[in-house]
């Protein structure tokens, strides 16, 4: 997802001397399958896109890049600085789709300074759409019953609140589900030395029954 980073400040942004200003679009694509995904740039509308070719002087800045990818270097960073709202996309990806059973979409439209962004996701993906519904994405279905969430910006800021609201839902949830997980495995673990207390006090119980009825025969032997 760094390389991905990477290739979407220099197709997708033009806010930053990284980019090459080619101004292109991206789609995602996740289908069930936890680790693959394919991502395509081009122009292309949304919803249909005819196939398309890159102008060959926009080639060669393009291969120069890939060859000079550095390891080291934090490309969402850099993504950050000249888009956040594309930056809080990809890490919203990296961290709730990838290496999940899920089947997950996005597409960017590139409109400049604030591009169009809609997701197409299956039922599973249930905390993210939860997310974004809680923060008043505009959702709907397809034709195959696929939730479509967009994330417009129709006023100024409302997609980057959008998203980083959404993201910080995520975040919450995550820390919730583990908090919960924590204390019931302490429950669990405060159960065991209960029940052996229990077991102890019914065997201390047992063993003074015996005792007694032990006596009470020994003194009627006595006094017989």
């Amino acid at each position: 997802m760094n390389f991905v980073a990477m290739m979407t400040t220099v197709l997708v942004t033009n806010q930053y001397h990284f980019s090459i200003h080619a101004n292109l679009d991206m789609k995602f694509m996740k289908e069930e399958n936890k680790s693959r995904f394919k991502i395509l740039y081009g122009n292309f509308s949304l919803e249909n896109y005819p196939e398309n070719k890159l102008d060959s002087v926009v080639i060669f800045p393009i291969q120069k890049v890939v060859k000079n990818y550095n390891l080291s270097v934090n490309y969402f960073e850099i993504l950050s600085s000249t888009s956040i709202e594309l930056s809080l996309v990809l890490v919203m990806i990296h961290q709730y789709v990838l290496n999940k059973e899920r089947t997950f979409h996005m597409s960017i439209k590139n409109g400049g300074i604030h591009p169009e962004i809609v997701f197409l996701m299956d039922e599973y993906v249930s905390e993210i759409l939860e997310s974004f519904i809680e923060r008043g994405a505009m959702v709907g279905q397809d034709t195959m019953e696929n939730t479509i969430v967009r994330v417009s910006n129709t006023t100024m800021g409302e997609q980057l609140v959008t998203l980083n609201a959404t993201l910080e839902n995520l975040n919450q949830r995550k820390l919730d589900e583990k908090h919960d997980r924590l204390e019931t495995q302490h429950k669990k673990k405060l159960v065991y030395p209960n029940s052996y207390k229990n077991n102890q006090a019914t065997n201390i119980h047992y063993t003074l029954v015996i005792l007694i009825v032990m006596l009470a025969i020994g003194n009627f032997l006595l006094f017989s």
